[in-house]
């Protein structure tokens, strides 16, 4: 996996599982990893306007806020319902037959 990769909105959000406004709001807000230094995506604009977002960044960002104690998908409200939380790594991408 190319940590490096740039993906659109929509596609980081489906590798994330997070909503597409998910991925803006970490871009224009960042987010806290638990060091507590203030995080932001690194993304690059295309020739037609358009954001890439770096992967290994999305995948951080994904990570640091479903640990976080203020996080609606973390995992001590996964527990106390019973369920497991959802690995990002095996999100269902469309098309994909493994998924």
């Amino acid at each position: 996996m190319d940590l490096d990769a740039f993906l659109t909105r929509a596609q980081a959000a489906m590798v994330t599982g997070v909503s597409p406004d998910a991925i803006g709001k970490w871009r224009a807000r960042g987010w806290l990893p638990p060091d507590g230094a203030r995080r932001h995506l690194r993304v690059r604009r295309c020739g037609d306007g358009t954001l890439r977002y770096r992967l290994g960044d999305i995948l951080e960002a994904e990570r640091d806020t479903r640990m976080s104690g203020h996080s609606r998908r973390g995992t001590s409200r996964c527990r106390a319902s019973g369920q497991r939380p959802r690995s990002p790594a095996r999100a269902a991408v469309p098309g994909d037959a493994g998924g």
